[in-house]
């Protein structure tokens, strides 16, 4: 009757989006297909059928359009520019931990979090301490256990050295070089302490030093660098 039923177009089907069909009452879906025949003249390898998808470039942001016929219910393919993403290339890459982090609705919470390296174009663990300081958010880069030293004593920061980058762990941890390079160009302090996993930041067997006092990847055999804060088990 009129006014009681209506009739919804989708922009995708079953098939090319599965995730977001869902059943709900009182709904019917059903399916437009399109049958393809293969022809003997006026096709080339680089195009093998022509369904006209491509005629008003449904791909944003500089992305270039394909026509397909392999199968009716995918009629065309995106290739995004670089810095785009998404069938339609809608979608903007994140170009730096803070734009990542601003795109998963400005995480309040110290944790763990899978952060995206512009420089290496590539996605890593670490920890985040956003509620430690006032006003400070750090980056944890290096973390082990006293049972794991051996695997440190000897790598120094400016040796490239990943552990458990990509599977985080308290007892065995540190950014490769590259990410540490990158992590450091955007920071303003260095730090380090004791047991931050189990007793939270404590002062006691703790220092703080500015980025421009301290380079941690170019420290000699016996550096004299100034700190800003610096507590040896009780004494400062």
């Amino acid at each position: 009757m009129k006014g009681k039923h209506s009739c919804e177009l989708l922009d995708e089907d079953r098939f090319a989006a599965p995730d977001d069909l869902k059943d709900e009452k009182g709904y019917d879906y059903y399916e437009m297909d399109r049958q393809y025949g293969k022809t003997t003249h006026n096709a080339c390898a680089n195009q093998p059928c022509r369904n006209r998808c491509c005629e008003d470039n449904p791909c944003s942001n500089g992305g270039t359009c394909t026509e397909l016929c392999n199968h009716a219910k995918q009629k065309f393919n995106c290739t995004c520019a670089k810095g785009f993403f998404g069938k339609l290339c809608e979608k903007k890459s994140p170009t730096s931990r803070k734009q990542l982090q601003l795109q998963a609705k400005r995480p309040k919470n110290s944790t763990v979090y899978t952060l995206y390296d512009p420089a290496s174009k590539s996605f890593y663990q670490t920890f985040c301490d956003l509620t430690s300081e006032t006003g400070f958010v750090s980056t944890l880069i290096e973390s082990f256990s006293l049972a794991d030293n051996n695997n440190f004593k000897n790598q120094p920061f400016l040796k490239d050295h990943p552990v458990s980058q990509n599977s985080f762990k308290w007892n065995k941890f540190r950014l490769s070089l590259p990410i540490m390079n990158s992590t450091l160009s955007h920071s303003t302090y260095v730090r380090a302490t004791c047991d931050f996993n189990t007793d939270g930041l404590v002062t006691t067997d703790y220092l703080r030093a500015k980025t421009t006092d301290l380079n941690i990847l170019q420290l000699n055999s016996r550096p004299c660098v100034k700190m800003e804060y610096i507590n040896i088990r009780g004494y400062h």
